[in-house]
């Protein structure tokens, strides 16, 4: 065993977060507690049976330099792009690597409604034409 949750733990707040949420599911990428060198994309899940009772919480780390490669993979195989964007518009991952701070003007948050985003249709030909 790795460790105990404990809702006093401010790194634990996911599994509280999610055990009293009504969402199935919840990405976050963060530094991995165990190994707090690495940054680690963590993808949670609520477990619950036929009525919907939650029966408990399984989450699934990895570290973003093998997701990155994953989608790198997933990039040449089928020639599209692969983007890991946060509800906010934040570039988070993509299959070139995680965004490079240095070129971080071009990692604007996308406008809403474009790329698929939530919002209105895409009103930006600078955030369209990055879609493709």
């Amino acid at each position: 065993m790795l460790k105990t949750v404990s809702a006093d733990d401010p790194g634990d707040r996911w599994y509280y977060r999610l055990r009293s949420s009504a969402v199935p599911f919840e990405v976050n990428i963060d530094r991995d507690t165990a190994d707090p060198s690495r940054v680690t994309a963590f993808f949670n899940f609520r477990v619950v049976d036929r009525a919907g009772r939650l029966l408990g919480d399984i989450g699934l780390g990895i570290d973003v330099r093998e997701l990155s490669r994953g989608l790198g993979a997933y990039q040449q195989r089928h020639g599209a792009r692969v983007l890991l964007v946060a509800r906010d518009g934040r570039v988070l991952l993509t299959s070139d690597g995680p965004p490079d701070r240095r070129r971080q003007r071009a990692w604007r948050p996308m406008p809403p409604g474009c790329c698929g985003s939530p919002g209105p249709p895409c009103s930006s030909a600078r955030a369209r034409a990055s879609c493709s």
